[in-house]
């Protein structure tokens, strides 16, 4: 499985571990939500709060301060959970909104919600 880095790795993997969010494995939008919005510290600071078991609370997630790539993650995970459309595909496509890094972080994510989470880990990665 990609991720952004080892931090980002931990983060997830605990988050999948600690089975506080069911919805990690039974909801695919949801799982490549929380994937995206745990790449970044300080994105999960502001995010983690307002997750719940199966869902986010995007209405009371407020991002001041954040920076052009911790933006554009939240909007994509916005819209990889709830299903409208927040990125178009040429603003994917444009590498000064979403460079190359971003940009497989963000299909991975895509596949998660596509394929859900079980397809994408390692069985030693989701051991207690």
């Amino acid at each position: 499985m990609f991720f952004k880095s080892e931090e980002h790795r931990r983060r997830f993997r605990a988050l999948m571990r600690c089975g506080l969010y069911p919805g990690l494995v039974t909801e695919p939008g949801f799982a490549a939500a929380v994937f995206l919005l745990s790449s970044e510290e300080r994105l999960w600071e502001k995010a983690g709060p307002f997750v719940q078991e199966r869902t986010i609370d995007y209405s009371r997630f407020r991002l001041r301060g954040a920076d052009l790539d911790s933006y554009a993650t939240f909007c994509v995970a916005k819209e990889l959970c709830t299903g409208k459309p927040y990125v178009s595909l040429s603003e994917l496509g444009d590498p000064e909104l979403f460079h190359d890094g971003l940009l497989r972080l963000i299909i991975h994510a895509i596949l998660i919600s596509r394929h859900g989470i079980g397809t994408t880990l390692n069985e030693e990665e989701v051991e207690c």
